[in-house]
């Protein structure tokens, strides 16, 4: 029984260090977005210059229409490095985008 008790505080002990070592790895992080906005269009840019490993990013671009109401566009990307990848959100008339800017959070998929 006492060997049984040992291995089962082994085990957690080990699935610990390795919890914690897995959670800090995959922690998403926030990616420069450039936004242009338009009067009809909001094109925001992701781009994955500071890794040399794939990331697979959410991705959302904001635009404010003259009315003061916001309207986005969210995307998945894979952002391979060197690559840039875009997000767009369009206004038709009446309405033009008085404002925009874009938000992307990131995981390193590797």
């Amino acid at each position: 029984m006492k060997s049984f008790k040992s291995l089962i505080k082994s085990l957690c002990l080990i699935l610990l260090v390795f919890g914690a070592f897995y959670s800090q790895n995959v922690q998403a992080f926030m990616v420069n977005a450039q936004a242009i906005v338009t009067t009809n269009q909001v094109q925001t840019t992701f781009c994955n210059n500071s890794y040399n490993v794939p990331m697979r990013c959410q991705a959302v671009a904001y635009g404010q229409v003259n009315t003061g109401l916001w309207i986005h566009e969210a995307v998945d990307l894979y952002l391979m490095p060197g690559q840039c990848e875009f997000a767009y959100v369009y206004a038709t008339y009446p309405f033009y985008f008085v404002n925009g800017y874009g938000v992307g959070n990131c995981l390193l998929a590797y």
